[in-house]
């Protein structure tokens, strides 16, 4: 069965209830079913609301199965009743069945786990950059300057013409 809710909000307090329903009836066949009824029970301290909660008469429902439009009239009744409970602990009904955490909790495995997974990148990273610059090293410290070579091999030789060291008189 699939039921349609609601929820409202009554001088910040929530509230839930259901509107209708999905039935099935004797030939399986699945009926829309509106409930036109609401009923709210209010409790109260002096002139403060403190508790609120609604219900819906299914004895009172109009099925909109069919694709065609309908004057539904909607009715609703409220029920005050006086309270002990206090304006400032109001909320406490719902904390308990609050979808936040009672407190604030830090997720330190996740904090850890973080930190080495960077760790580990940075060094695979390190270990991938010393390995390629250490061949560049050992390539460029290999070549032979140009005071072992002929003289017009060195004016084509970029390298040693860019780092020619000066002869000293």
């Amino acid at each position: 069965m699939l039921c349609a809710l609601l929820q409202m909000f009554f001088d910040d307090l929530p509230l839930w209830g259901f509107i209708g329903k999905l039935q099935p009836n004797e030939k399986q066949e699945e009926r829309y079913m509106l409930f036109t009824h609401v009923h709210f029970e209010v409790l109260y301290n002096a002139d403060r609301v403190v508790e609120i909660s609604v219900s819906t008469d299914t004895n009172q429902a109009v099925d909109i199965t069919e694709e065609v439009t309908k004057e539904v009239k909607f009715t609703f009744s409220a029920k005050w009743l006086p309270s002990k409970r206090t304006f400032e602990k109001r909320m406490e009904k719902y904390q308990k069945y609050s979808f936040l955490p009672q407190h604030l909790e830090i997720h330190w495995f996740s904090i850890i786990n973080s930190c080495v997974t960077v760790l580990l990148l940075t060094g695979f990273l390190a270990t991938i950059l010393m390995r390629v610059l250490k061949n560049d090293f050992i390539k460029y410290a290999t070549i032979p300057s140009c005071r072992n070579l002929p003289s017009f091999f060195c004016k084509v030789n970029l390298y040693c013409l860019t780092f020619f060291f000066p002869v000293l008189y």
